[in-house]
């Protein structure tokens, strides 16, 4: 995105108005965040590999699920692109 940017000389407006207001506002995302992982320390090193085993294999369950939807997808449109040219 970078290198697209930077070859049609620089951030459109309106993506750079979004951008930074979320600059600007990043300690507010941030900080909720933080605190709770400090307050809740030990219960992250108490579950930690559970947690990241659960975040892992939810990962990779969506991208098989999206894999396997757009698969199909692209399965039925090319099915019907075939079907519509055979009959002309």
């Amino acid at each position: 995105m970078l290198a697209f940017f930077l070859l049609n000389k620089g951030v459109p407006s309106y993506i750079k108005a979004t951008s930074d207001f979320l600059l600007k506002h990043m300690g507010l995302f941030l900080i909720p965040p933080v605190i709770m992982v400090l307050a809740y320390q030990s219960f992250f090193f108490e579950h930690g590999l559970a947690l990241l085993l659960v975040i892992v294999v939810s990962t990779v369950l969506s991208f098989v699920v999206v894999l396997l939807f757009t698969r199909k997808l692209i399965e039925s449109l090319v099915i019907d692109e075939n079907s519509g040219s055979n009959d002309e």
